[in-house]
């Protein structure tokens, strides 16, 4: 399955957070159908009413699928914020030297 085609609701992602440690989750069985047809999760086995679901090898792979997706995308975020710094430290240092060099010029200039 190509994990990067998936979609998820924003329900069906609190769903699948809430099933990923183990934890068994009542639903109502079209709450929980798109994610049975993905083959992320299953009906719980020791159910009483039949509504009970966890998460399966599937679910779990795309779990950790998107958590390091994620985890990337905040690398990526926090590398740009950094390049980002340092332009800005490059700009200034650049127009703080220049304005230095123009001063010592006219100061130069001033005193022949």
């Amino acid at each position: 399955m190509d994990y990067e085609k998936t979609f998820l609701s924003r329900r069906d992602r609190e769903i699948m957070d809430a099933v990923r440690y183990g934890a068994v989750v009542t639903l109502h069985p079209v709450d929980a159908e798109y994610l049975i047809s993905l083959g992320f999760i299953d009906p719980y086995a020791l159910s009483n009413s039949g509504n009970d679901y966890v998460i399966n090898a599937d679910g779990s792979r795309y779990m950790e699928f998107i958590e390091d997706r994620e985890k990337a995308e905040d690398e990526k975020k926090k590398s740009e914020k950094q390049r980002e710094k340092q332009e800005r430290f490059r700009t200034w240092a650049s127009i703080i030297v220049s304005n230095l060099i123009a001063f010592a010029a006219l100061i130069i200039s001033i005193v022949k």
